[in-house]
């Protein structure tokens, strides 16, 4: 829910053109007043054509092949996490 708070959504554009990755942090505070420190770094990886495919032909149950256009590419948003009692954002 805090690493992907409007839902987990992939992105597409040209191939050449990476989407830019993304820096956030935020914090928890627990019941005590303590502090976790969350700072997390999203960055998105191409889905391979033939998984993007195989999932519109078991989604959908027919060939969707066409639905990809040329020269697009499938990005899938990955996150890297660092947790910790310490403020570390620099």
């Amino acid at each position: 829910m805090f690493v992907f708070p409007h839902g987990l959504q992939l992105k597409h554009c040209k191939r050449q053109s990476f989407p830019l990755p993304d820096f956030f942090t935020f914090v928890f505070t627990d019941v005590h007043g303590r502090h976790l420190y969350t700072t997390c770094l999203r960055f998105y990886e191409v889905i391979p054509h033939e998984d993007i495919v195989q999932f519109l032909k078991l989604m959908y149950g027919e060939d969707m092949s066409t639905f990809c256009a040329e020269g697009m590419a499938v990005f899938s948003p990955k996150v890297i996490c660092v947790v910790s009692q310490f403020p570390f954002y620099r």
